[in-house]
């Protein structure tokens, strides 16, 4: 199953798609009002062309697991009171972009663990023209992909002390999901649109030296691929950032 979810992830590097990223690489702990962070980032995200299984499609052979692809973005937060924080968070990969608009809400406090909710809306696509097209009647649109949606993650923190603390987080996305492609014979193929649900379960430590910061993260992404199969994918990420 893995060796064909690799397989996928190869095969769409070669036309672009919309890519989602999965990471959390946080803390349930906000940001204290004023206070703000900018942070870079690398991980895995989810290509949600590979979650959905397409037999007639004739560019891309698709199998029917679900594939991960390194995202790299930026992120930037604000605490906006004491158990509140806002923020955005954008990313690239295989020619598409993407974005996420956050609100993170302090739910508990119990000493030195925090319980926290990150609701956000997400959006990633891709619309490139295709150049190649000399003939008047042919669609003078190549790829075009587009989601909408929203995900919820729900986080744990253990402080140890100022400077690290490990976090355990749940994480469900919903997406509207619709693409379309020029077929080689130049017919214009058409998808969707997909209700999409997926989820994660990761876990992070981060690591502090007075405004400086960089968390590592382990996890594993769960695709139940519409008319495909239940697939279980490695995801990871890493990110710099400073707090100000």
């Amino acid at each position: 199953m893995i060796k064909l979810a690799l397989f996928a992830g190869l095969l769409i590097m070669l036309s672009g798609c919309a890519v989602m990223d999965t990471s959390v690489l946080d803390t349930a702990e906000p940001l204290q009002e004023g206070k703000v962070k900018l942070e870079t980032f690398a991980s895995t995200g989810l290509v949600l062309e590979t979650a959905v299984y397409n037999e007639e499609d004739d560019e891309v052979d698709n199998p029917r697991y679900a594939a991960m692809w390194p995202v790299m973005g930026l992120k930037y937060g604000i605490g906006i009171a004491d158990s509140a924080e806002v923020g955005i968070k954008g990313w690239a990969a295989l020619g598409s972009i993407g974005c996420k608009a956050y609100y993170k809400l302090l739910l508990d406090r119990k000493d030195d663990v925090y319980y926290s909710m990150i609701p956000a809306f997400t959006y990633t696509g891709i619309d490139n023209d295709d150049a190649a097209h000399d003939d008047d009647e042919a669609p003078d649109s190549d790829h075009k992909y587009m989601s909408l949606g929203v995900e919820l993650p729900v986080l744990v923190t253990r402080k140890f002390s100022e400077n690290v603390s490990f976090t355990v987080a749940a994480r469900m996305n919903y997406n509207y999901f619709k693409y379309q492609y020029v077929a080689e014979h130049g017919e214009l193929i058409k998808h969707g649109p997909y209700n999409m649900v997926h989820g994660g379960v990761l876990c992070n430590a981060m690591f502090k030296l007075d405004f400086l910061y960089l968390t590592p993260e382990v996890g594993v992404e769960v695709v139940p691929v519409i008319d495909g199969c239940l697939t279980f994918l490695p995801n990871l990420g890493l990110s710099l950032g400073l707090r100000f």
